[in-house]
């Protein structure tokens, strides 16, 4: 079935945000240059040039950006660095083959194919990775201040709002001040009510999946065994941590991981099923 296209969903969101301003304008920049390749009317060869001069410079500016990124993790010593660039390389390398079919691909499927880029890696590596750096490079008091509910985070979709919302909850309930005697409790109380909403949120929304024939539910239940997988090894480490750490890899977790999971994975599954009535 053919994917529908739509350049005006591809917008700058606040969430996507990472805190430093040269980053998130870079990020912006790249957005306006992949919303400008989508927005070509696509009726002949002059207008495949075009989109192909376009998707050149966004490799261009892409290897520009990550260059820039990359010396800002060195400049915080961001630890897992060596990582990201890994992640980087291997989306220069994707954006690369792509480039080098191009003469081979229809109008249409260079659209599609671009598309799928933007929203499958590109944007997942500002909500999963880059979001990393900025918890790595936040202060505890400032990141109590950044876990509040926006308006921009609804989808529309009952069920799917509510798990976000629940999901701020919990930040906050981990973000609650408490005497030393009582922190062994309120970490056992905060990692219950994590579990519980995982082991309750995604079954539901796998039961929805299949309902709704959702095509990729198969991958997206591998994302759920991640997460799991990430908090599993927050519950080795806790005891070995301080209450602020505690804290701040936490507020990770469920920012990086749920939260990201649910703007960027979960969104899609509302998508597919507006889609598909």
């Amino acid at each position: 079935m053919k994917k529908k296209i739509d350049p005006n969903k591809l917008v700058w969101k606040s969430e996507y945000s990472i805190g430093h301003y040269k980053t998130d304008s870079e990020h912006m920049k790249l957005f306006e240059i992949a919303k400008k390749a989508l927005k070509i009317k696509k009726n002949n060869q002059e207008d495949k040039d075009e989109l192909k001069a376009i998707i050149k410079s966004l490799y261009e500016y892409i290897g520009s950006h990550f260059k820039n990124e990359e010396s800002y993790m060195k400049e915080i010593s961001y630890p897992d660095l060596d990582r990201h660039k890994d992640i980087h390389k291997y989306l220069l390398d994707t954006l690369h083959e792509f480039i080098h079919t191009l003469n081979e691909l229809t109008l249409e499927e260079i659209e599609i194919q671009l598309f799928s880029f933007i929203e499958d890696y590109f944007i997942r590596h500002i909500v999963d990775e880059d979001k990393r750096i900025e918890f790595w490079n936040m202060s505890l008091s400032r990141l109590r201040k950044s876990t509040k509910w926006l308006k921009s985070y609804e989808t529309g979709n009952p069920f799917i709002d509510d798990g976000r919302k629940e999901v701020f909850d919990i930040l906050n309930e981990a973000f609650e001040e408490v005497n030393d005697d009582k922190r062994e409790q309120k970490i056992k109380n905060v990692l219950k009510h994590l579990y519980d909403f995982m082991k309750s949120y995604f079954k539901e929304e796998e039961e929805y999946m299949k309902e709704i024939n959702y095509p990729e539910y198969k991958e997206h239940l591998k994302l759920h065994s991640e997460i799991i997988h990430d908090c599993n090894e927050l519950v080795l480490e806790v005891n070995k941590m301080e209450d602020s750490l505690f804290e701040k890899e936490l507020a990770k977790l469920i920012d990086v991981v749920l939260i990201g999971h649910i703007l960027n994975e979960d969104v899609k599954i509302v998508r597919w099923d507006n889609t598909h009535i």
